[in-house]
This record gives C-alpha cells, sequence and structure tokens, in this order.
C-alpha cells in the first residue's frame, strides 16, 4: 500500500515523486517508457525553473551535460527584437534535451526514495466505494499488476489516461492557434535563445546538448496542409524571410529527423477528486509559443507536493487541500494564460514584446526582493 502513486515520471512526475518522498509519504512512479528516452518539446527553461533545478539538487548535473548556459533570450517581431532575460536573474537560459532533463529527474526522484517502474503500462484504476484507490497495469514483461494508494496522480500529460477514466471536465479551453515543426542542427552560431516573428510567422532557435540546437517555426493553423505537405521547406522560408536568422540557418544543417505538432487546445482540467489528482499538462495547458510548459510543469509539481503534503501533516482531507491548489492555480496563471493565447493567435506587437521583458524582468526582482529580504 503506497501513500501516493504517480502515473508519469517526467517533469510534472519525476519532481512531484522527489518531493513527497522527500516529505515521508511512500510513493510509486510508473511510466510507460524507459530512460533515457526523448519526447517531442521545445525544452526551455529559465528563472524559476532553474532555482527549482537547484532546490531539488539537480542543477549542477544538468549543467554538467554537455549543455550551453546562456544570458540572453531575444524575442523580435517585425525586425523588432529585444533580450527578455532579466539582468537580476541568477539563473542563465537553457535547453537541455529531454532525454537528458527527464533522466536526471527520474533518477533523483528514486534517489530521494520513491519508488519507480519504466516500461509499465497502466490499464486501469480502482475504484472502491465512490474514490480512486489504486492501478491496474502491466509491468514491462506483460505480467499484470495490481497496486493501491490512498491517492492517484496522473502527471501524464495532455492525453492523460487518468483524467480520462475519472472523466475529468475540461474548463476556460481555448482552439488549436499554431502549428510548429522542428528538427536538431549542427553549425547553429548563436549565444541567444531566439525566437522572432515575422509577418505571422515565428523562426526559433534554442542552443542544447551535444553543440546541437533546436530549431523550427510556428505557423497559424490555416497554414496546416502547406506546411505539412513540407514541413523542411517551410522552416526554411520561415528563415529565410527573417533578417535576423536567415544567413545563419543557410550555415546550419540538420542531423535530426523533423518533428511536428499539429496543434495545442489549450485548456484547465478539474485536477482533483475522491482518490485522485492531476498535474501537469494534465491539469493545464497551453499553446508551446513561448516555451514555458515544462516551467508550468514543475511549478505544478511544487504546488501539488504541497498540497498533499499538507493534506497529511494537518489532517484534513487531501482533496480539500488539492481543490484549493487548483483555485490558486487557475488565478496565478490568468495572465499568462491570456497572453499565450493572444501570442499564439498571431497577437505579438512591438507594446506586447515590451510588455512580457517588463513582466519578466518584474518577476526576476520580485524573486530578487524576496531573497534578500
Amino acid at each position: 500500500m503506497y501513500d501516493v502513486i504517480i502515473v508519469g515520471a517526467r517533469v510534472a512526475g519525476a519532481p512531484l515523486a522527489l518531493r513527497l518522498a522527500n516529505g515521508g509519504l511512500r510513493v510509486l512512479a510508473v511510466d510507460r517508457t524507459s530512460f533515457p528516452s526523448d519526447v517531442l518539446s521545445t525544452h526551455m527553461l529559465t528563472g524559476d525553473s532553474l532555482e527549482r533545478l537547484e532546490r531539488w539538487d539537480v542543477l549542477d548535473e544538468v549543467l554538467r551535460s554537455d549543455l550551453p548556459a546562456l544570458r540572453r533570450i531575444v524575442m523580435g517581431v517585425d525586425g523588432f527584437a529585444v533580450n527578455i532575460h532579466a539582468e537580476l536573474n541568477p539563473y542563465p537560459a537553457i535547453a537541455p534535451r529531454r532525454s537528458v532533463l527527464d533522466t536526471i529527474l527520474a533518477d533523483a526522484a528514486g534517489n530521494a526514495g520513491a519508488e519507480l517502474r519504466t516500461g509499465f503500462s497502466v490499464q486501469s484504476l480502482i475504484c472502491e466505494d465512490g474514490r480512486i484507490a489504486g492501478i491496474v497495469g502491466r509491468d514491462r514483461a506483460g505480467n499484470e499488476v495490481v497496486e493501491r494508494a490512498r491517492l492517484v496522480v496522473g502527471a501524464d500529460g495532455r492525453n492523460s489516461f487518468v483524467a480520462r477514466q475519472v472523466d475529468a471536465p475540461k474548463y476556460n479551453e481555448r482552439p488549436v492557434r499554431a502549428i510548429t515543426y522542428f528538427a536538431y542542427y549542427k553549425d547553429w552560431e548563436s549565444s541567444a535563445m531566439e525566437t522572432y516573428v515575422q509577418d505571422g510567422i515565428a523562426a526559433y532557435a534554442f542552443p542544447t546538448n551535444w553543440g546541437l540546437a533546436c530549431i523550427g517555426g510556428y505557423w497559424p493553423v490555416a497554414k496546416l496542409d502547406e506546411v505539412r505537405a513540407d514541413p523542411e521547406a517551410a522552416i526554411a522560408r520561415a528563415f529565410a524571410g527573417n533578417p535576423f536568422v536567415a544567413e545563419r540557418f543557410r550555415r546550419a544543417r540538420r542531423v535530426e529527423r523533423i518533428q511536428g505538432s499539429t496543434g495545442t487546445a489549450a485548456y484547465y482540467r478539474r485536477s482533483a477528486g475522491p482518490g485522485w489528482a492531476l498535474a501537469g499538462d494534465a491539469a493545464y495547458l497551453k499553446d508551446p509559443i513561448l516555451a514555458s510548459g515544462i516551467a508550468d510543469a514543475f511549478r505544478d509539481a511544487d504546488n501539488t507536493a504541497d498540497a498533499i503534503l499538507a493534506g497529511y501533516a494537518t489532517g484534513g482531507t487531501i482533496e480539500e487541500h488539492l481543490a484549493k491548489h487548483e483555485e490558486r492555480r487557475a488565478r496565478a496563471t490568468a495572465a499568462a494564460y491570456a497572453l499565450n493565447d493572444l501570442v499564439a493567435s498571431g497577437g505579438l506587437t512591438r507594446e506586447g514584446l515590451l510588455g512580457i521583458q517588463a513582466a519578466v524582468r518584474g518577476a526576476a526582482e520580485a524573486r530578487h526582493a524576496a531573497k534578500a529580504a
């Protein structure tokens, strides 16, 4: 019998398992994949994401993974560009491959005392007396396994199996606004994370592990058929039409296959009920255009852990604490959710870009002041 079973052990599930295990709970985290393995992601991190990695005692390991640590995040729109990395931010901007980051986090959860089972496929949830009481799954050998827990958390992404099983309703939804395709290139010349929007099409490049860069484009969803027909040509056109990156892109060489997403519909989900909870993308998802998905997952893992540990510590019901966390999440993310939807809809302007810069710097100043107090 576990205190908590977590379905999904990547950037939401692994930190959640780590936090709960460090808090003294008996935790099982399962994932259908094995590590190291990659997953579709543009994977940029900055600000409080690195602060959390440091608090979880894994930042040094991430930075040692042949990964550039950069001090510039350049965003541009129609020929105007600014650096949005705050001077007061003591942490660099990084873009670790998910095969690197997720493995480090999963290992850290195991080292904290959580039990980790990979290659484990959850088949169903156990429901007893109106509440979720555990999972039924198959291990990597195909054997049926039954495990029970006081709480089952779905940290299993946008297509969450747990969310479907408990029929967790979505709310405050937004339609698909944009599509993206990207690949990994070598010989990209840059010391910054870069995103430039020109005539409604974005070109982005994030230096990552092993001397490579994640390079790709964003297009309005109306261009799906055109882009999907030849995504490599579409990426080339996005960069050729942008004076900030055109010449450098011509010198870069693609070394991995092109990957893509035909769009992300944003949503919030009801995130807690009798014996169950949701965390990360399973609970709250935005279009990836501002590359904040991993930051959101880290933050939600931390806050979900706080709610669960408070439920155990105070004697109140865990679900009450999780419901309050969901309410706080909705309030705290409302402005970023609306801004993200605006940018994904093609509404980024020079004034909006300056607003993003001010917001990022304001957040860094607030964190700096809080540490100094």
